[in-house]
């Protein structure tokens, strides 16, 4: 058993531009010392789907240690729907964040139809069906027929 999860790699410059020759080289042969070429990285630090990496932080933390300019960038996808991370090590170190899922807020003007109703005809049949031209007046004489006479009486009802 165990909890598999699929891994993206990405080793960046402090500025954000990607990693060049010769330090890659470098780089994948200390992952593969490590015994982490072929088992859950390829030799171009792309990975495998469904791996169980349980050491990814120890490895990755090792390597950047050895390569301090550099920030190493784990990207983690989990087996349970909504388990994603991304980690970012630097000179040993390591913060982890949590994918956060975002919503927009309402905007009036991406408003669409929901197409609920085929035809109008349809809509004013089941508006009279479900009598919503009277529904205020019906809804008013339910909550009257649940008050006791004082609480009309209070209300002035």
């Amino acid at each position: 058993m165990g909890y598999y999860s699929t891994f993206k790699l990405t080793v960046q410059e402090e500025d954000g531009s990607p990693l060049q020759e010769p330090d890659f080289s470098q780089i994948v042969e200390h992952f593969d010392i490590l015994g982490v070429i072929n088992y859950a990285l390829t030799e171009t630090l792309d990975t495998y789907e469904n791996v169980k990496w349980y050491n990814s932080d120890e490895h990755i933390g090792f390597v950047s240690k050895l390569f301090p300019k550099y920030i190493f960038v784990l990207t983690r996808d989990g087996e349970e729907p909504g388990d994603h991370s991304k980690t970012f090590y630097k000179e040993g170190k390591m913060q982890r964040t949590q994918a956060r899922m975002v919503y927009d807020e309402f905007d009036p003007n991406k408003l669409k139809d929901c197409d609920l109703f085929s035809t109008e005809k349809e809509f004013q049949q089941l508006k009279k069906e479900y009598d919503l031209e009277n529904f205020e007046e019906i809804r008013r004489q339910e909550l009257l027929s649940k008050m006791s006479e004082k609480d009309k009486a209070i209300l002035g009802l």
